[in-house]
């Protein structure tokens, strides 16, 4: 993705730097503004978290898709400094038809959280 061209420093472009999953990203992107970068690149979600499977039974409770400790919680003001990076191992396309609807599952889940935060 190029960068975009900033108006307040001449020929200037946007930089930013990509920082590990962390449940406080205001801190993160305090220290790469510091560092003098424009913004973040961080993952949505905790790299371990796979969506759940279905329920076992009929009926049974169905874990919930993200909870605080497997995702970022990001204030609004911070949303166009953040840009949001679904899950490595998601694989839409993978020949294993599992694998392919929990990647499916996955990315639908990841894309609507990034909207509901707001975030790139």
């Amino acid at each position: 993705m190029p960068l975009g061209k900033r108006t307040d420093y001449g020929d200037s472009r946007y930089a930013g730097v990509e920082v590990d999953f962390c449940a406080d990203v205001p801190s993160s992107l305090q220290v790469a503004l510091n560092g003098n970068f424009d913004f973040i690149l961080t993952p949505l979600v905790h790299p371990d978290r796979r969506p759940p499977g279905p329920p076992e039974k009929p009926g049974a409770p169905i874990t919930p898709a993200f909870t605080p400790e497997n995702s970022m919680n990001l204030p609004t003001e911070y949303g166009t400094q953040v840009v949001g990076k679904v899950s490595d191992w998601i694989d839409p396309d993978s020949d294993d038809p599992i694998l392919s609807k929990q990647s499916e599952t996955a990315l639908k889940q990841e894309i609507g959280y990034a909207t509901h935060l707001s975030i790139q």
